[in-house]
């Protein structure tokens, strides 16, 4: 029903009627105009059914003639081209709109390309719509969206964008940031014609004058060229896409600063482990969310033993060396993602032990002092071993309104003192947490 300008319509048709076959008509798609035909002016109630269901206009038998036909013709084609021009805006203008709805909500390209190729394939009825990215160092382009209806177009695309000798054409072609349609037109390229299995049209992407990458259509109609409006639809479209990845690349950069940025604030830069206001603020944040779930809190504070000793033997240099191994001994010696080691000052360090229990933390304790000694790094000074080590203290307690986060600290550091005084190289732990509690207040 869409091979002619327009039909008549005559309501008797054997055994169907002339508003079954409007219908039918209709129903399956059909945008040309429909003229219905009645016998006489008294099927006026036909006419007006006719009208309801989609008829553009209808004619009376009796009062036919060739001039009133004509001119009904011509008037009902020129109505239909233009309802057909502004319903093909509109839909343009939907698309454009979509995709920079999509651009303005989300600075994820992946989502962006995926809303622009699925428009991009719907509004102009194409069965391949891709977004493609050049690699120069790899000198090839990388599929990054894709929208198709047909296997076999997908995959005689996926040598023809990644071969070598198409990179070169589309360079060629592209210098000058002009579109190539592979077959007709003045950008025809022979090369990419005997690689593509249809008529396909690329239309650079690009950002700050550089060649991104390509927007491409497939149309798998043989013979069939690119209407002007398709191509500058897809031209804006680009310059959209282009503005899009911009963003998203300048928000990454910016992603990327801000993480280094925290990451130099909240990292200690001799030991590259967490600092201390790094470390108080995740047990201030730690305190109050296991206050509402009433889970343990464990804190294991650590202090090297006769650091002083080792810095005048060995040279401040090497003490530096020696921090930064023993941290990194106790960031090795704590798995769980939430679990935070930090340089707690000096030659102290701090490890806090989210959702563990006393014995949990023992256990982290028992293991750091292993690997540590494992470790045998050399300390002729010390009075406990001729290797460095550590004396630790284990506080833990559920954290509640009626404390505070330097409770489970002054208990750690009581256990630490304990430590020292049995003779170092050892941990201690905190009495229980009531009687703990009745000490310190």
């Amino acid at each position: 029903c869409q091979s002619h300008d327009v039909y008549l319509l005559d309501y008797h048709l054997g055994a169907h009627t002339g508003l079954e076959i409007l219908q039918q008509a209709l129903s399956n798609g059909c945008q040309a105009p429909i003229i219905f035909l009645t016998g006489s002016a008294a099927d006026r109630q036909l006419d007006l059914k006719a009208m309801q269901l989609g008829a553009t206009e209808f004619l009376s038998k009796d009062d036919i003639s060739t001039a009133s036909l004509e001119r009904t013709l011509r008037y009902a084609i020129r109505q239909n081209r233009l309802y057909q021009q502004v319903k093909q805006q509109a839909q343009r203008e939907h698309a454009r709109n979509q995709i920079v709805q999509s651009m303005r909500h989300s600075l994820d390209l992946e989502t962006i390309f995926a809303v622009a190729a699925k428009e991009i394939a719907v509004l102009l009825q194409v069965p391949l719509v891709k977004v493609v990215q050049y690699r120069p160092e790899r000198q090839c382009w990388v599929t990054v969206a894709s929208y198709c209806q047909t296997v076999t177009l997908t995959q005689a695309m996926k040598p023809s964008l990644s071969a070598g000798v198409a990179c070169a054409a589309l360079s060629d072609h592209w210098e000058d940031g002009c579109l190539l349609d592979t077959r007709y037109g003045e950008m025809q390229c022979p090369t990419l014609a005997q690689m593509f299995p249809a008529s396909a049209l690329l239309v650079p992407l690009q950002v700050s004058a550089a060649v991104w990458g390509s927007l491409g259509l497939v149309r798998d109609a043989v013979g069939s060229s690119w209407q002007e409006w398709e191509v500058m639809l897809l031209q804006t479209i680009a310059d959209q896409l282009g503005i899009a990845i911009q963003q998203a690349e300048l928000y990454q950069q910016l992603q990327t600063a801000n993480e280094a940025l925290t990451r130099l604030a909240t990292t200690d830069s001799l030991t590259q482990i967490a600092n201390r206001h790094h470390f108080d603020a995740s047990l201030q944040s730690e305190w109050q969310r296991l206050t509402r779930s009433q889970q343990p809190l464990s804190l294991i504070l650590c202090d090297i033993d006769f650091f002083k000793c080792y810095n005048d033997t060995y040279g401040h240099p090497a003490g530096d060396r020696c921090l930064a191994q023993v941290a990194q001994v106790l960031q090795e010696s704590t798995r769980r993602s939430t679990d935070l080691a930090a340089r707690y000052g000096g030659e102290e360090f701090a490890i806090l032990l989210p959702n563990t229990p006393q014995a949990g933390a023992a256990t982290i304790a028992q293991r750091l002092l292993r690997h540590l000694q494992q470790l045998h790094l050399p300390h002729e000074a010390s009075a406990v071993a001729a290797h460095v080590t550590l004396s630790l203290g284990i506080a833990s307690l559920v954290p509640n309104q009626n404390t505070t986060p330097q409770t489970l600290i002054q208990a750690a550091d009581q256990a630490l003192y304990q430590a020292k005084a049995a003779g170092r190289n050892t941990y201690r732990v905190w009495a229980e947490m009531t009687e703990s509690q009745r000490a310190l207040k």
